[in-house]
């Protein structure tokens, strides 16, 4: 009887670990059983969360799965979970990512997504470039500042592609010591960074159609849906709600037609965007049948959009 017990509870454990490596085909989309079960198996979240309990709060572990724990309870996403996140490792120098944007760039100016519009790059900062002070990342304290691969690529893009990109992170730096312009507990920008930032893109959205754009007066108030992302990655072992991948907002007293391609930082604009522009159409960039419905649908923008995290940079 005690050994059907201690192989019962071992597999109670294990097996929802092990049907991690197994993927069904269903109806088009991949469904991976580990994120099936989490939802429907209460005793493995359990153990995922005591699990984090113990190297948190017993241990003191800074990096949890995919979560840094940072300083003044601020949480930070990691991309790997080898000890150090991956945008610390981003702090060294890496000559190949800015040759690499280079050419991305480059080729989007001529025909941005193969469309005959005008094109605007927006890389927005990882949360840790605008507040390294608030992490224990080992290497962003030893590397300066100026070399890191954020600032090496922008310099570049100010240098030779200075009319068509924007960098947000001077803005989001200075207006901090006003509001907090990422969530302590989540990946993303604040309404309050949001509101700084849509200036500095409107600015140069005018520079490319040749309009002047008066930007609203004040910020906007949260979402109440709003639910912190790490909060949820740390505490619960859950994912946030999936996203819309394609929306159109229109507005009767705009001009021109802007078409956004960005990833979840999008989401933050879309109160505030539309506010200027007669069309605009966000669309996830990893949903590429999207991209091509929304093009098959509303034609060719006037201004395309490009936006992307900067822990991105180094895949393009």
């Amino acid at each position: 009887m005690k050994r059907f017990w201690v192989i019962f509870y071992f597999l109670l454990i294990a097996l929802p670990g092990l049907a991690g490596v197994v993927h069904f085909q269903l109806s088009d989309k991949k469904i991976k059983l580990s994120q099936h079960l989490a939802n429907r198996f209460p005793p493995r979240l359990y153990f995922r969360s005591l699990n984090n309990k113990i190297q948190g709060d017993l241990l003191g572990g800074r990096n949890l799965g995919n979560v840094h724990r940072g300083k003044n309870d601020w949480l930070f996403y990691m991309t790997r979970s080898d000890g150090n996140a991956n945008n610390d490792f981003w702090a060294i120098p890496s000559p190949n990512v800015v040759a690499r944007m280079s050419e991305y760039v480059q080729k989007n100016i001529e025909h941005p997504f193969c469309l005959d519009a005008a094109y605007l790059l927006v890389v927005t900062p990882n949360k840790e470039t605008i507040y390294p002070e608030n992490t224990f990342y080992p290497f962003i304290s030893l590397i300066p500042k100026e070399r890191g691969n954020y600032q090496q690529v922008y310099a570049m893009l100010m240098r030779d592609y200075s009319n068509n990109n924007v960098d947000l992170a001077p803005i989001l730096e200075s207006k901090k010591t006003e509001g907090d312009t990422y969530f302590p507990r989540d990946t993303h920008w604040t309404s309050w960074g949001v509101y700084w930032a849509h200036q500095e893109i409107l600015r140069k959205v005018g520079e490319l159609l040749h309009t002047h754009y008066k930007p609203m007066d004040h910020a906007l108030p949260e979402s109440k849906d709003h639910e912190d992302d790490l909060t949820l990655m740390l505490q619960e072992w859950k994912s946030s709600p999936p996203e819309s991948t394609y929306s159109v907002h229109l507005n009767p007293q705009g001009q021109k037609t802007v078409l956004f391609i960005g990833d979840s930082f999008r989401t933050g604009l879309m109160p505030y965007l539309p506010y200027y522009f007669k069309k605009t159409i966000f669309v996830h960039r990893n949903d590429k049948g999207a991209l091509k419905r929304a093009i098959e649908e509303h034609g060719t923008p006037d201004l395309v959009i490009d936006q992307f995290a900067e822990r991105y940079l180094g895949s393009k």
